[in-house]
């Protein structure tokens, strides 16, 4: 199912509700609303009933009624994604995070390192399994990203933060 094409009528309903509630609240006709955004009539009353819309609607018709979109996404809802993530995407983003984590925080990478101490470094400290395969693909992203440079020993990549460049 593509992105675009999902509409969860349940929440948007709620969010309709919750702008035809605060528009009479701040005494407002729809038609004052239209005159304020331009919109349609038709729009405005999609939207209030439940129809998927752009964010951009929601955030004029919030500045037209006087509120702050906060107010009108200020609604219960269920906090439970769509989907449960997968415990091999959880393990690569807590894997990823860990990484980053080691680049920014520490002077780890100011020496050169191979994916194999990078791999025990994090089996050490944070008790993980996983394999140099990932911690590998993790590295060279940063590479991409300009975060750490690589040179070949051998047969193996070693890594080490990038220098900065001087803006001479």
């Amino acid at each position: 199912m593509s992105v675009a094409k999902f509409h969860n009528k349940k929440e948007t309903e709620k969010i309709g509700k919750c702008i035809r509630e605060l528009r009479i609240l701040n005494e407002f006709e729809i038609e004052d609303v239209v005159s304020m955004t331009g919109f349609t009539r038709k729009t405005l009353i999609s939207i209030e009933k439940g129809s998927n819309t752009d964010i951009s609607h929601v955030i004029e018709i919030a500045k037209a009624i006087g509120v702050h979109p906060m107010e009108i996404f200020n609604t219960p809802f269920i906090i439970k994604s769509r989907y449960k993530l997968s415990p091999k995407r959880l393990i690569k983003s807590k894997l990823t995070l860990r990484i980053n984590k080691l680049y920014s925080e520490t002077d780890f990478f100011k020496t050169p390192k191979y994916v194999s101490d990078v791999l025990t470094y994090l089996t050490e400290e944070y008790k993980i399994k996983t394999n140099s395969t990932l911690i590998s693909v993790i590295l060279k992203r940063l590479v991409t990203e300009d975060k750490l440079q690589y040179s070949k020993h051998g047969r193996r990549n070693v890594y080490k933060k990038q220098k900065i460049k001087s803006a001479l």
